[in-house]
């Protein structure tokens, strides 16, 4: 994958404010620590945060501590949009889920969509950053 870095068996790469993950397998909570404190420590400054999710090689849902840790993560670093690209319908409910219980401790970021590939799912971020692909 072309100017992705590698955490553990995920990949991730940033591009200003929109970050790119490619997680893989079951998303244990060591796993997605490590991938977001790397993320972390190397995303600049910003007011808004935009992910896109490419679900497409995780294999089961995330556990409760994993949940609850991305959760925290996105409270923290104002992130205004998710796009998740081909989850399984499992981890679509899972999302689901997610998305209401942060609403309810208002704890709620922007917007959030599905989409079957990355393309489509870049052209809604772009649209929602204000910049063009």
């Amino acid at each position: 994958m072309t100017g992705f870095r590698s955490v553990g068996p995920h990949f991730f790469r940033i591009d200003g404010n929109l970050v790119v993950i490619h997680p893989i397998g079951v998303p244990d909570l060591e796993s997605v620590r490590f991938v977001y404190e790397s993320i972390e420590r190397e995303i600049p400054a910003y007011e808004d945060l935009y992910l896109l999710v490419n679900m497409t090689r995780v294999t089961g849902a995330p556990p409760v501590e994993s949940r609850r840790y991305i959760a925290e993560w996105t409270a923290r670093h104002a992130v205004r949009a998710i796009a998740y690209v081909n989850p399984n319908i499992l981890n679509r409910a899972v999302l689901i889920l997610m998305e209401n219980a942060m609403r309810l401790l208002g704890r709620s970021y922007g917007a959030s969509a599905v989409f079957a590939g990355e393309p489509e799912a870049q052209r809604w971020l772009d649209a929602r950053r204000g910049t063009t692909g």
